[in-house]
């Protein structure tokens, strides 16, 4: 089995399901096919697309996600088969936990961005100044203020001044969005898949519609797709649409491979490393260092 995160971008488009696999028909008729099993995410960034409900059903059978984006392709929410998958004994100790345990596990994930943030500043300019910037600092709101100060410094001349989160603007931070949106989706699939509630976080607190355990353990995967956007955003080669780069952070996140013990293993893989390591320090009641993907220089360089 392999997994893939399938994106739909034909306006009119029907999806349905034929024989295990699912099908997506275009408006000119044609057809493409993906056995089930193997789609992760499904991501619809196209108007007018309809599926049928056996296909609908079928992905959440098999666990995918399905991520809705609006005309301007700017994710809208998600679609995921969530109360067969809660684990009830992991759930109750979610609920469980004090502030205590809170605070060391987020410290852990915080302290792993943090990392990978000055792994990729370091990598992308000279010295050790960005290092002694950030570590010297506790505030988190100014830690990332400094990154982003450094990282957009980085970039050609009409590189974004500020970091814009909703109604992005500016080029740059349009595809940091939509790459953290994809990271979304994968994150979130990961957490019902070792049966955690995305809705009880560990820093971020709930609020309608949102979902403060995803944001909390997408944190340290955000260089990541920081990277992937520097490398897409760098090379004058490559034309900046949103359709190429919606294909290029696809394939960053799934087949770009790192470090993981004596081996290296795909982002996508890591990602679930990481995802169970935290459930396990629900499970065994413990706050342990759980395992963090960590972004070094092969992840910038092309394989």
């Amino acid at each position: 089995m392999s997994f893939h995160i399938v994106h739909i971008l034909s306006h009119g488009s029907r999806i349905t399901v034929d024989r295990g696999c699912l099908v997506c028909t275009l408006p000119d008729s044609s057809k493409k096919k993906i056995p089930i099993e193997d789609v992760l995410i499904l991501i619809i960034a196209a108007r007018g697309i309809s599926f049928s409900n056996d296909a609908l059903s079928s992905l959440m059978k098999q666990k995918a996600t399905v991520m809705h984006c609006d005309e301007t392709y700017k994710p809208i929410g998600i679609t995921v088969g969530i109360p067969h998958l809660i684990h009830k004994t992991i759930f109750s100790k979610q609920i469980e936990k004090d502030e205590k345990f809170n605070r060391a596990l987020w410290k852990h994930i915080l302290s792993g961005k943090v990392s990978s943030q000055i792994n990729l500043l370091q990598q992308i300019s000279s010295g050790n100044i960005l290092q002694s910037d950030i570590i010297s600092i506790e505030n988190e709101g100014i830690i990332q203020k400094i990154y982003w100060k450094h990282f957009f410094s980085r970039l050609k001349k009409d590189s974004p001044k500020i970091r814009e989160h909703q109604q992005a603007q500016h080029p740059v931070n349009q595809i940091l969005n939509y790459g953290y949106a994809v990271l979304n989706a994968i994150v979130h699939r990961s957490i019902i898949a070792h049966g955690l509630n995305p809705l009880l976080g560990i820093h971020h607190r709930y609020h309608f519609k949102s979902y403060p355990l995803v944001y909390d353990l997408m944190e340290p995967l955000r260089p990541f797709c920081d990277a992937a956007a520097y490398r897409f955003y760098s090379d004058e080669e490559t034309e900046k649409d949103i359709k190429i780069w919606a294909k290029f952070i696809v394939e960053t996140l799934v087949n770009k491979k790192i470090k993981h013990r004596n081996k290296k293993i795909k982002l996508l893989y890591a990602i679930d490393f990481y995802i169970s390591s935290v459930a396990d320090c629900f499970y065994q009641n413990k706050v342990k260092k759980p395992f963090i993907p960590e972004l070094t220089s092969e992840f910038l360089k092309d394989e």
